[in-house]
């Protein structure tokens, strides 16, 4: 018999705030952490959800340099929020399991340096053309270290940026408790599939607590890769850049931060009285075998993880209150996603996306999504797209009003689609 899983902590760290309540209170007063970057005024990208890292400590500045990653503190952030949450302690248990969906990682200081002071200034896809990234990337090894040649530092940074796991070894040493590690880097879908994961092997009696979900740092790799593809807005204000669903959508903007979840088994919860905030009962994913980054018209690959999630879960599609949406506000995406909810859920639960708050956060997305569903049934208060004005008629759901709506949640549902036909989608259950 397969265990119930329950989740007992959670933390957030992203554009939109440094903790879940601040998260929580910033989206439900419509508001965005988007911004427009002025730094980047000679680029298309100028738009993006970054976190806030004013108030760093002077010890955490050191070691976010030390590692020339932003996304080692906002990481640990979010881990030790949910720990808290979850009033998990080292004496409580003998090893817990690490679960994480990790971004593609590039260092800020070279990757800028080389993306940002070194980019083509022509105009166009001609500035494209003679574009050597090994020279560009020789320039600015030479403008970091102040001489040709690699140094240690330089030698680090290049280092870190292939090694993925590096983030679950900095987490684990901050728990500081041994068990099993994971990394799922499938683009969008990766925390989303780190957390399904986790519930099935606490399901299938593989681990008693996971600490899961997944994290992203702004890339300028990855912006200028939407850019190529034509789907990164060049908008100069937030509210004309991410409108997901909407008529006159023009593509997405990027994000970053982190999101992390504390799944326990019943027992282990039980045997050290935590208290459950939801219970997670539907998992499915899957790859829709379409194309590299565009998402079939039918929707048919997100349309089998969601099916398979609700058969996990044993509900009716009529249970399903809300769907927390991937919607990314490109054109096909949003089409696609449409086609697949109105295929599973025809008894229409409400719908909405959080790209417009806090960009297009990649591997963190799918863990973003599940705790915003999660403080959705906290709150008893659902959330709308901000910036949809008017929904174009290949977006025909019900979509939340513009000003949110408060009601009792039962279940919800939350979509994860991206590069690659990677789909998942998970289910929670309300606790009350």
């Amino acid at each position: 018999m397969k265990k119930r899983v329950f989740v007992t902590g959670y933390g957030i760290n992203c554009a939109n705030g440094r903790n879940a309540d601040e998260f929580y209170d910033n989206c439900s007063s419509l508001k965005s952490g988007l911004k427009l970057q002025e730094k980047w005024n000679h680029l298309e990208c100028r738009i993006a959800g970054l976190v806030d890292i004013s108030d760093y400590t002077p010890s955490e500045i050191k070691e976010m340099n030390y590692y020339r990653a932003r996304r080692t503190i906002f990481s640990r952030h979010a881990l030790l929020e949910a720990l808290r949450h979850s009033k998990l302690k080292a004496k409580d248990i003998s090893e817990i399991g690490i679960y994480l969906g990790i971004d593609f990682y590039a260092g800020d200081e070279f990757m800028i340096d080389t993306f940002v002071n070194l980019y083509p200034q022509g105009k166009g896809e001609d500035k494209w053309e003679n574009f050597d990234l090994g020279s560009v990337v020789t320039k600015s090894a030479e403008r970091i270290t102040n001489k040709k040649g690699m140094n240690v530092e330089l030698l680090k940074s290049q280092l870190f940026f292939n090694y993925q796991n590096f983030m679950v070894d900095y987490l684990r040493s901050i728990v500081k408790i041994p068990g099993p590690s994971r990394t799922i880097n499938n683009l969008c879908v990766s925390s989303a599939q780190a957390i399904g994961l986790a519930y099935q092997t606490i399901q299938n009696g593989g681990q008693d607590i996971i600490i899961t979900g997944g994290l992203e740092e702004f890339s300028f790799i990855s912006a200028f890769t939407f850019s190529k593809l034509g789907v990164y807005v060049k908008a100069k204000e937030a509210s004309k850049s991410c409108t997901p669903f909407d008529v006159n959508r023009k593509g997405t903007v990027l994000g970053e931060g982190a999101a992390i979840v504390i799944l326990e088994s019943e027992e282990s919860m039980l045997k050290r009285g935590a208290t459950p905030i939801a219970e997670v009962i539907g998992y499915g994913t899957s790859n829709s075998c379409y194309h590299v980054t565009n998402s079939p018209s039918d929707g048919s690959g997100l349309a089998q993880s969601m099916e398979d999630a609700l058969s996990d879960s044993k509900l009716k599609e009529s249970d399903i209150d809300v769907v927390v949406a991937h919607g990314t506000g490109t054109y096909i995406n949003d089409l696609s996603e449409t086609a697949a909810i109105n295929k599973i859920l025809p008894s229409k639960p409400l719908v909405h996306s959080m790209k417009s708050y806090v960009g297009h956060t990649l591997s963190a997305a799918g863990g973003i999504n599940f705790i915003t569903s999660l403080l959705e049934m906290k709150n008893e208060f659902v959330l709308p797209t901000l910036f949809l004005k008017k929904a174009g008629d290949e977006c025909n759901l019900n979509h939340v009003p513009k000003n949110g709506l408060q009601m009792p949640i039962k279940a919800t549902l939350t979509n994860a689609a991206g590069f690659g036909g990677f789909n998942a989608s998970l289910i929670l259950k309300n606790m009350s």
